[in-house]
């Protein structure tokens, strides 16, 4: 005969979700780390001439701008990064939804060379959807660095 009261295992049920609530923490904390790295490791591989950091402001080869969007998102790796980041954010996405969300993005583009970000925001009491254009090559680098 089972001796367990109700109170006994509303007690036990509660140490459980404890346990779960602290293992979605730890792996929040671990996906975060790995995108933030892999983020970085990306972000380094470019090679660019950088002229000063505050304001960032680089060198860049014509070719690399010509027919690409010309905003620094898409030119600078590590600005691109910064935007993803604000991105994800502004998306409230879990970090274990990164990057299966990532990987939607790029594989559902609409130009070869890059990688919009849509921005839903009030303007003059309307809402306008602002899409911020990253590099594609640099989305592919993250995915990469993340299947490693």
């Amino acid at each position: 005969m089972n001796t367990n009261t109700i109170s006994d295992l509303n007690n036990e049920i509660r140490l459980h979700e404890e346990a779960i609530k602290a293992l979605r923490e730890k792996l929040k904390a671990m996906v975060d780390n790995r995108m933030t790295a892999a983020l970085e490791n990306a972000a380094s591989q470019q090679n660019v001439k950088v002229l000063c950091e505050h304001p960032r402001m680089i060198v860049v080869k014509a070719s690399q701008v010509l027919g690409n969007p010309w905003n620094m998102e898409f030119v600078d790796w590590k600005s691109g990064a910064n935007i993803l980041i604000k991105w994800f954010e502004f998306k409230k996405l879990a970090p274990e939804k990164w990057y299966s969300t990532l990987k939607e993005l790029y594989d559902n583009r609409k130009d070869n060379n890059r990688v919009d970000l849509p921005f839903r925001e009030c303007a003059f009491g309307s809402w306008v959807t602002r899409k911020t254009p990253i590099s594609a090559e640099f989305v592919k680098s993250v995915l990469d660095e993340l299947e490693k």
